[in-house]
């Protein structure tokens, strides 16, 4: 016969919730780096579109410049995000008892 063991294990679910450190590393990487890829693109197109061309009617070339300028303003910001949280980091201490 087997015996039961008389200590609690924790369920399946708590794991989830205690996260290991490098998984909520890995996990903020890859939303920063999305950001990082996709609201330049978003900003480029959108200002491209709806400001420079629909709404202040600039030639091409002025369009092209200032939305790659708004581009450039929204890639510094993301990058500066993702670099004030990797050097912040998460310091969160918990206590076990």
């Amino acid at each position: 016969m087997t015996s039961i063991p008389l200590t609690k294990s924790a369920p399946p679910s708590a794991s989830i919730v205690n996260e290991l450190p490098e998984y909520t590393a890995f996990k903020s990487a890859v939303v920063y780096c999305g950001c990082i890829l996709i609201l330049p693109i978003l900003a480029f197109f959108t200002s491209k579109v709806v400001v420079f061309d629909s709404i202040l009617s600039l030639s091409v070339t002025s369009s092209n410049v200032c939305s790659a300028i708004c581009a450039v303003v929204v890639l510094h910001i993301s990058l500066g995000a993702f670099i004030y949280k990797a050097y912040s980091g998460t310091d969160k201490t918990s206590k076990q008892d």
